[in-house]
């Protein structure tokens, strides 16, 4: 059968990998922004991604203007400041729980793998308005570094499928916690029946709101906050 134009357009179709959308902050061409190209390297930041550039942005643009807003009270502007410190810490704790699960596996393999083949696909860009976008940014390469280490001993054999969605599942958490306890600790600025209005949070905020208050921690970091308030 002859390969038909529409036959042509039709495989192309079905080849065509869906793209990751550049995250742009509405204030580009409006002020100066940051813009940074994330390299990236695993499979599941390449997932994760898919449907979540904006999610991502637009957490970190609402602490960009609450950090814009706050900077007139200082006392306001510092309690934004503690609590996304606090945030990130987090972050980075689980992460180093992680690091060190994988390098006990990685000690089992009995030679050197070859290393896996990345798409030249894996980038993507992100324009902030304010430099706590870079938090971000360098969290996302911090967890795609590890995601990549656990592809490569997944990949030489050294855990199983089942280790490896557990442990694809712990580090994709990292990233998911981080963008919803932004979420639900500014969750008092949404108005009765509308939208999150900042203006309005940050209001609260000099007024004596506690940022954060309610919002749950994983739970290892509730244990030791109780042994330190016991201690």
């Amino acid at each position: 059968m002859a390969d038909t134009k529409n036959t042509r357009k039709r495989r192309a179709r079905r080849t065509q990998k869906p793209a990751i959308e550049n995250a742009i902050t509405f204030h580009s061409g409006g002020m100066k922004t940051i813009e940074l190209t994330l390299n990236f390297k695993s499979d599941m930041m390449n997932q994760y991604l898919m449907g979540n550039t904006r999610q991502i942005l637009m957490a970190f643009e609402r602490l960009a203007q609450i950090f814009r807003l706050t900077s007139d009270t200082p006392s306001a502007y510092q309690v934004v400041k503690e609590w996304q410190a606090s945030n990130i810490e987090i972050c980075e704790k689980q992460l180093e729980a992680l690091v060190a699960q994988r390098e006990i596996i990685e000690k089992k393999l009995e030679a050197e793998a070859e290393k896996p083949k990345t798409p030249e696909s894996y980038k993507v860009k992100f324009e902030f308005s304010h430099p706590v976008g870079r938090q971000i940014y360098d969290l996302m390469k911090s967890v795609d570094e590890e995601l990549d280490a656990i592809e490569y001993i997944f990949l030489a054999g050294a855990i199983d499928d089942i280790e490896y969605r557990a442990a694809k599942t712990q580090a994709m958490s990292i990233l998911r916690g981080c963008i919803d306890r932004i979420y639900k600790a500014t969750s008092p600025g949404k108005r009765e029946g509308g939208q999150f209005d900042t203006k309005y949070f940050a209001q609260l905020l000099r007024e004596g709101h506690e940022m954060g208050k309610g919002v749950d921690k994983p739970l290892e970091f509730q244990e030791a906050e109780q042994k330190t308030d016991a201690a």
